[in-house]
């Protein structure tokens, strides 16, 4: 503009006809934002950003110039003609319609179309801001909601993520540096920011999408406030208790509500015009502590009364999603190839769509489901290939899960997909499979159990190669190991039983009972001891069970007999040994 050159130039004619305008309403300067910030430096640029609402606020006046708006824009279709028009669609032109007390607009012949508050109506109804804002004072914006103020620009598009963000510093009175290359971070820096300043809890009641899964507490875009433009703050809402940001997330005090299988968080907000709910938000454990996350499904709305039964926590809540705790820190259930052969690499894991590669938790056990499994793929150079089915069932001795790990055949058909197999052998037994595979030189076989670690029951699998001798003696280590503990158990449910009687009858029953029990153990492991050496346990197996079918008919007599000779001595017996025999 100094050396004359800009009257080519497509914005020239907005900036003269901008002066002829400020010259009839009597001002001596006016301000351009499209030429008047150097943005070529980011001092200059980061100051005016963070200052361009209060510039607005404190002019005397504001033209927004509308260029794709007709000259005939007048009448019923003023309306519809205003809503067409792309200012009321990008980020940065919100701060010029909120923060000015007095804006004018203009069309594309620089006619004035009328003033924000006259067009308070049509604006309303185009942004979806309440005409109680839209008036000559502006700070009656304070009293909008964090979410109502954000559910004001969830529509609205900028060239770059970040300015999402920082179009909005002014809005909620922020000063913070620019960081172009961020992206959505910059939106959760805004957040936190707010949250320094703000105790509205309405900055988590933002609407997660059908694909939401989970994860961080604060919203990624403002695109997900765009349906919470009706959230108030709640009815005594000054009682909200402090929070902070720490190195673990959000540490808040909320009350905590267990209701229909999912943790439901109370926050200190509620919809416009229901005074008699508040709302909460879904959260989930994360581990064993006080640490949770957002978990997924919709922001719910739930009657005052029923939050007497809530109980206030004090909680830490993840800010954001994020996968490094994905790789790094397993959850309870997962399972963990702590040991692997050199040269031996994980190929493929399935199900695992979210398995990062190369990383050694393969997935999870335990979870709700009742039956689970997993199959590892474990590859030696370009040819030699191993399929391990990683499973939990339910231990008949020790009523809990255990987890087991067989060497699955391999199929001569290479192509044959890992869905295929996993699929196949889930609906089989795979007791029969070995835990072994001799190769040409050595043996390699598979050793795994339950660890607990921190507090974490994990599933920890070692896959070894050594000498056949050494993987004899360790088999028959574990299953010695696996036979004291079941006796041991068993004689204490004798001694349970014979202190819980008191008359001789009793007694003989009771001691009658534990023998057969016993004898209906033996058989069970048994049948588990024979079923690493196939040949010898299919002829067996059949006697056995026989003999089991015996058994338990016996000892479902011996039940009814027992019958109310041992239940008043059961009931005298301490609540720990009652659950333990019950078990």
């Amino acid at each position: 503009m100094v050396e004359m050159r800009g009257r080519t130039k497509k914005g020239y004619r907005k900036i003269r006809d901008c002066a002829d305008q400020a010259r009839k309403d009597g001002l001596g300067f006016f301000w351009v934002d499209t030429c008047c910030i150097d943005k070529s430096s980011s001092a200059e640029l980061s100051e005016a950003i963070n200052s361009m609402w209060s510039w607005y606020r404190k002019s005397e006046i504001c033209y927004a110039y509308l260029n794709d708006c007709p000259a005939r824009s007048q009448g019923k279709d003023r309306c519809q003609t205003l809503a067409r028009s792309k200012w009321f669609t990008r980020g940065w032109t919100l701060q010029e319609l909120l923060a000015p007390s007095k804006l004018v607009l203009y069309n594309v012949a620089w006619k004035a179309i009328g003033t924000k508050d006259k067009l308070a109506q049509d604006i309303s109804e185009i942004t979806g801001i309440d005409k109680y804002y839209l008036g000559t004072d502006t700070s009656l914006l304070e009293r909008a909601s964090v979410a109502e103020r954000m559910s004001w620009a969830s529509a609205r598009e900028t060239k770059r993520p970040e300015d999402g963000a920082y179009s909005l510093l002014g809005i909620f009175n922020i000063n913070m540096p620019l960081l172009y290359g961020e992206g959505t971070r910059a939106f959760q820096r805004l957040q936190e920011e707010i949250m320094k300043q703000s105790d509205d809890q309405s900055i988590f009641a933002w609407r997660a999408g059908r694909s939401h899964s989970g994860g961080g507490l604060l919203a990624q875009m403002p695109a997900s406030f765009r349906a919470s433009g009706n959230i108030v703050r709640a009815i005594n809402s000054d009682a909200t208790k402090p929070y902070a940001m720490t190195n673990r997330g959000l540490q808040i005090e909320l009350p905590l509500l267990k209701r229909k299988g999912e943790i439901l968080a109370r926050l200190n907000c509620r919809m416009e015009h229901d005074f008699f709910s508040d709302l909460a938000i879904p959260l989930r454990r994360v581990g064993s502590g006080n640490q949770y996350e957002r978990a997924s499904g919709e922001v719910q709305s739930l009657p005052i009364n029923e939050w007497v039964k809530a109980k206030e926590h004090s909680i830490y809540i993840k800010t954001t999603s994020t996968d490094v705790a994905a790789r790094s820190d397993p959850k309870e259930g997962s399972v963990i190839i702590r040991e692997l052969p050199s040269g031996y690499t994980i190929s493929q894991v399935f199900p695992g769509p979210s398995w990062p590669h190369g990383s050694r938790i393969v997935g999870r056990l335990y979870t709700r489901r009742v039956k689970e499994s997993i199959l590892v793929m474990i590859t030696s150079g370009k040819s030699h290939c191993v399929g391990v089915m990683i499973s939990g069932h339910r231990n008949t001795i020790f009523r809990d899960w255990t987890p087991d790990a067989r060497i699955i055949p391999m199929p001569t058909n290479p192509a044959l997909e890992t869905s295929h197999l996993h699929s196949h052998w889930t609906t089989k037994d795979t007791f029969t499979l070995p835990k072994a595979q001799r190769n040409a030189s050595d043996v390699l076989y598979l050793r795994v159990a339950n660890k607990l670690v921190r507090g974490k029951k994990l599933v920890v699998l070692d896959v070894v190669v050594s000498d056949g001798r050494y993987y004899i003696f360790q088999e028959l280590a574990e299953k010695v190991i696996a036979l004291l503990r079941a006796t041991a158990y068993r004689l204490s449910r004798v001694l349970w039983w014979l202190l819980g009687t008191d008359d001789h009858r009793s007694r003989t029953i009771t001691t009658l009972y534990c023998i057969l029990d016993i004898a209906c153990w033996g058989q069970l492991y048994a049948v588990l001891w024979l079923t690493w050496d196939p040949e010898l346990a299919a002829p067996v197996q059949g006697a056995l069970g026989a003999v089991a079918m015996l058994l338990y008919a016996m000892r479902k007599q011996i039940l009814i007999m027992m019958g109310c000779a041992t239940s008043a001595s059961f009931a005298r017996l301490p609540s720990s040994t009652r659950r333990i025999t019950r078990s």
